[in-house]
């Protein structure tokens, strides 16, 4: 058995009905084990995030990943402390197909003092700030457009 952690997905951004039941089906798949709710779609309708408790490196999954883009959420993958690594977050913004990669620091993105010295990195993480800050809802309906992000 591998270096387990705690995660938590939060899923956001306007995706059609066929989208969300496909996600909520490669959610189960991957048995979430706490969220808020009766049930998995209500859950993701009012409270838009799941937990994972026993997370193998707090990796998210290659096919949850690829059914989180397929949809066109916007989504949030954090991680805890684990014995080898320390905790992060994963961003990924639908509107761009672009993805930003972080260590945390109490929940927050997190640069090391050497990276402040890089405009661009900088910059980077700027963006990836904003984009939590203004993380969208989630919004299900069959009047919005849904897919990968054009690369």
């Amino acid at each position: 058995m591998g270096d387990r952690t705690h995660c938590t997905l939060m899923i956001g951004g306007e995706i059609t009905e066929d989208a969300f039941a496909d996600l909520v089906e490669a959610l189960s798949i991957e048995d979430p084990d706490d969220f808020d709710g009766p049930t998995l779609e209500e859950a993701l309708l009012t409270a838009n995030h799941v937990e994972f408790r026993e997370v193998n490196g707090g990796a998210l999954s290659d096919d949850l990943d690829k059914a989180l883009i397929a949809a066109g959420a916007a989504f949030r993958w954090s991680w805890g402390d684990g014995g080898s690594y320390g905790p992060g977050v994963t961003l990924y913004d639908p509107k761009t197909g672009e993805r930003g990669d972080y260590g945390t620091l109490d929940g927050e993105i997190a640069l090391r003092v050497a990276d402040t010295e890089n405009p661009d990195v900088l910059r980077h993480a700027n963006r990836w700030l904003n984009f939590e800050r203004e993380f969208p809802a989630l919004v299900v309906g069959n009047d919005v457009e849904s897919g990968e992000a054009a690369q």
